[in-house]
């Protein structure tokens, strides 16, 4: 009976390390995979305990959505085929302004006197791979050491009669180790921290010496933000992108080139007077019908998604250690198991949904 239980501990152990080797090897040769099917998942601002009374009256709080996407909050992936798009119950701008009027307590008054915010969202992202941790950063490993957090970018106005002035600009990295799913705590802690100002200056003194605008001066300024040559016909020129503002300007470096694959990475070599010469060093590339961008030793295709693009991709190539399997049949659980010489290293290229932070170049 006791034969009978090893022998099947170590079948079921087999079966799993064959199914992690299959994984493995099949996510790392889908090197430009288009984008995945990918649900919605939707999550909840957690009402906070409301701000001490602020130094200004706040009677009004209104919020823009001026991001390149407002399809999504972020993506998250459970297992290896599950794709999420983090949403709303509603919307953006109608969930965040109701969170903020009552964290901040705004209350209309008869007379509309007080202050009357505008909060215009340039960036708002969650990603389970927002930075990497110094911490648990492995030279060896840098796949399996991130931070989860949220990618923030606000700007805040203050609204009297016709104009509006400038109050502040908030741009963080807000991260920690809780990762991203429907329950997190990471848009309710930053949209918290994005009004502490509000309460401890007043509005007087923050915009003193400001240029004055209008609605519709933040409208245009909005939609400049977009007007990129990238975004502007589709005509992607062929060549390879050394920035990526050569990127955003459809002005590859090199038209001339070609691209050497192996199992795990690719190297794009262009003509010189001298030869081909590898170039390492760079954003991504077109081949004038798609765009790659460069990550983890390879290339992934990025597709277009409102005012940015999004791709399945990865940011590292993961290294593990697995019991080789024959060793294992051989010799039982534990005589594979023991021994550098009875394992084998596996890479594994976990690609997850990634959007492009259009200020940036980075994937999150």
């Amino acid at each position: 009976m006791f034969v009978f239980k090893l022998l099947m501990r170590n079948i079921l152990f087999i079966i799993f390390c064959l199914f992690l080797f299959i994984n493995c090897s099949a996510q790392a040769s889908n090197k430009e995979s288009s984008f995945p099917t990918i649900k919605t998942r939707i999550v909840t601002l957690e009402k906070l305990v409301p701000m001490p009374n602020t130094v200004n009256l706040i009677t009004d709080f209104t919020v823009i959505d001026a991001r390149p996407d407002s399809s999504s909050l972020g993506f998250y992936k459970i297992g290896s085929n599950r794709n999420f798009s983090i949403v709303l119950q509603t919307n953006t701008v109608s969930e965040v302004s109701s969170f903020l009027r009552d964290y901040l307590g705004v209350k209309k008054n008869a007379s509309g006197s007080g202050a009357k915010v505008l909060m215009v969202i340039r960036k708002l992202w969650l990603s389970n791979e927002a930075d990497q941790d110094p911490v648990a950063i492995n030279p060896k490993n840098p796949g399996d050491a991130w931070l989860r957090g949220v990618l923030a970018k606000f700007e805040f106005y203050v609204n009297i009669g016709n104009e509006y002035f400038p109050l502040y600009r908030f741009d963080t990295l807000y991260t920690g180790h809780e990762k991203i799913d429907a329950k997190n705590s990471y848009l309710p802690g930053v949209l918290a921290m994005s009004v502490q100002r509000l309460a401890n200056k007043p509005m007087n003194d923050m915009i003193v010496n400001r240029k004055k605008m209008s609605l519709e001066d933040i409208y245009a300024y909005n939609k400049h933000q977009m007007q990129v040559p990238i975004l502007q016909n589709g005509a992607y020129k062929k060549g390879v992108y050394k920035t990526f503002n050569e990127f955003k300007m459809n002005a590859p470096s090199f038209t001339d080139y070609e691209i050497q694959k192996d199992k795990y990475t690719s190297t794009i070599f262009v003509k010189g007077a001298n030869g081909d010469y590898p170039v390492r060093d760079n954003w991504g590339y077109s081949d004038g019908e798609h765009l790659y961008v460069h990550s983890a030793d390879t290339y992934f295709e990025l597709i277009r998604r409102q005012n940015t693009f999004v791709c399945n991709g990865a940011k590292a190539l993961s290294r593990y250690r697995v019991v080789n399997t024959g060793n294992a049949l051989a010799l039982g659980l534990l005589g594979g198991g023991v021994g550098r010489q009875n394992k084998k290293v596996v890479y594994l290229l976990n690609l997850i949904p990634f959007e492009l932070d259009m200020d940036t170049g980075e994937i999150f």
